[in-house]
């Protein structure tokens, strides 16, 4: 028991903070893969994951929308410079605070504001009357809050499988196949191409040709073609 207390301080917030994230990464990863699926025309209730690889999503939908991020500061500086004053602004503002006690003097001001004998006519009734319109406020800022999160897990997967759809490849089986392409083979011949989408038990989808078919597996070979290490221009 003497162990259990010792144990440094960060560690109980830091197992809070890790189990209280998990139902929120599972939620991020889910709407990731079903906004990635709907663009493909499919549904993840038909190729339904599980816990652990939404929790997976959801470090890919991560990456991504970082990725995304820094696309979007790398392209337009202005943005950056925004988000650097904005971030500046709110260190500069931490500084002064503590640097000229303004903390302390707000707490000396309230002070002789709550010893007027009228404090408790002016102060309780205003309260109370702006509660209601402060606590719908935060009620609705607290739900959208919530619902950014799948939101924006949602769109990233939605953004990524509509730039995939268009740089994808058609898929021909031959002598050289075609590269990042799936074929599925029985008795040694093609009886479906395309990239791969999603694939559960019992079923797979390929997208191939603008779009997407699914197929139940069977005992069927499945062939992959990944893309090329050499540079671009190298003739094979």
């Amino acid at each position: 028991m003497s162990e259990v207390n010792n144990l440094p301080k960060w560690i109980p917030v830091a197992a809070a903070v890790t189990t209280l994230s998990v139902p929120f990464l599972y939620i991020f990863g889910y709407a990731f893969d079903q906004g990635y699926l709907h663009v493909y025309g499919l549904s993840n209730e038909f190729f339904a994951r599980s816990h652990q690889e939404y929790l997976a999503f959801s470090f890919f939908a991560c990456v991504f929308l970082a990725t995304t991020t820094l696309e979007l500061f790398t392209n337009n500086p202005l943005s950056l410079i925004i988000f650097a004053l904005i971030i500046g602004g709110i260190v500069l503002a931490a500084v002064i605070t503590y640097k000229h006690r303004i903390d302390e003097r707000l707490l000396n001001k309230s002070t002789f504001i709550k010893e007027h004998r009228w404090f408790d006519y002016i102060f309780f009734p205003f309260i109370l009357s702006s509660f209601s319109i402060v606590a719908l406020f935060m009620l609705i800022a607290a739900i959208s809050a919530i619902l950014c999160i799948p939101a924006i897990a949602y769109f990233e997967g939605k953004n990524i499988a509509e730039k995939e759809i268009i740089n994808a490849k058609i898929c021909i089986y031959s002598n050289t196949p075609t590269e990042e392409c799936i074929f599925l083979l029985e008795d040694g011949k093609p009886i479906a191409s395309g990239k791969l989408v999603a694939r559960s038990p019992s079923h797979i989808a390929l997208f191939n040709q603008g779009k997407t078919t699914i197929y139940p597996v069977k005992e069927q070979l499945v062939e992959v073609v990944p893309p090329s290490t050499k540079p671009k221009g190298e003739a094979p």
